[in-house]
């Protein structure tokens, strides 16, 4: 768009938004809501990071999260390769109602496009002007799709045309058992949720397993420039059942865990910065991708456009190689009322 091009737009467009009424500001700050985007584990019932907030009592709330994750890995041992190389869409619509003043409940409905993409030669460019690694990037086709794991002598996984469909449920519920004595004070969340297995983990939509995460979620100011700063914590527990994605080599426990911190200089904007971490998902593997932990950054913010309405964008980049997307561009819509 033009008025990109030039400072005089750019200029133009930040008095714009700052000729907008600030809102009373109601909308809470929280955490990104966004987890892992690995193609094999993002089907597993591993939550997105969504905070010590509850819904307010008989009040819904809606949100739309667009992730668009770029994966390029390939990795080799003894008797084992792998390669994932494509880009994917991953679109959740997740709704939530508050039951009582400390209780909420809710369900994720995920929508999964997996293909060649457009994002390969940014990327690319992007590592070169920057002097980073490209993870063997400039070797490998551009755009394509591709997911292969071979053991032994036999393909496990091998997936090379582009996929979409509905993914696994999921039904949430959250206790806050530790409420703020005013907004700016600590609270603690017990939360949970239950995967079931609605996707097809033939096109990567569902791990076929039901899965079960519990965790804790805290947030609360913190004392630096007049109360501007908020973080956030999370941390725990995900159990799953035996599923079709590599099952011999899937391990029943991970654990898992976020921090984050958010700046607020006006009340109709945030800006946030968040690591999200896990444990590995499968065993009996040389390979980093599949028996490494992984841990991912986040940066972007929120933008508060009234009362009740936020728009959230944000940048998520690989902190450990090959365990995780090489990017995640994340944007997200969320409505109460």
């Amino acid at each position: 768009m033009a008025i990109f091009q030039r400072p005089r737009g750019i200029i133009t467009l930040f008095l714009i938004l700052l000729s907008f009424p600030t809102p009373l500001r109601a909308a809470e700050t929280e955490p990104f809501s966004i987890g892992t985007r690995h193609p094999l584990i993002a089907v597993f019932g591993l939550p997105n990071t969504q905070g010590a907030h509850l819904t307010p009592p008989r009040s819904v709330m809606l949100r739309l999260n667009l992730d668009l994750a770029n994966t390029s890995i390939a990795g080799a041992a003894l008797r084992e390769n792998i390669v994932v190389d494509l880009e994917g869409l991953y679109m959740t619509i997740s709704g939530r109602y508050g039951l009582a003043k400390n209780l909420e409940i809710g369900a994720d409905l995920p929508v999964i496009l997996l293909g060649g993409g457009f994002l390969d030669g940014f990327i690319e460019d992007f590592h070169t002007t920057f002097g980073f690694a490209d993870g063997g990037r400039k070797t490998a086709p551009r755009n394509r799709v591709l997911v292969r794991y071979r053991r032994g002598g036999l393909n496990h996984l091998h997936i090379t045309s582009s996929t979409a469909g509905i993914g696994d449920l999921r039904l949430t519920g959250a206790w806050q058992f530790i409420p703020p004595c005013s907004k700016d004070h600590f609270r603690l969340a017990l939360r949970g949720s239950l995967k079931l297995p609605t996707g097809n983990p033939d096109t990567l939509s569902g791990s076929g397993s039901t899965d079960l995460a519990v965790w804790l979620a805290g947030d609360g100011k913190l004392p630096l420039a007049s109360g501007r700063f908020r973080t956030f914590i999370e941390g725990g527990l995900l159990f799953m059942t035996r599923g079709n994605i590599l099952p011999d080599q899937q391990r029943p426990v991970v654990g898992f865990g976020s921090v984050g911190l958010a700046f607020t200089p006006a009340s109709w904007v945030d800006f946030k910065g968040q690591i999200n971490a896990h444990t590995a998902f499968f065993s009996s593997s040389d390979l980093k991708t599949l028996n490494a932990p992984s841990v991912q950054l986040t940066l972007g913010g929120s933008w508060y456009i009234s009362r009740s309405m936020s728009f959230t964008f944000g940048v998520m980049e690989d902190l450990t190689v090959d365990t995780s997307p090489d990017v995640v561009i994340h944007a997200g819509i969320q409505y109460t009322f």
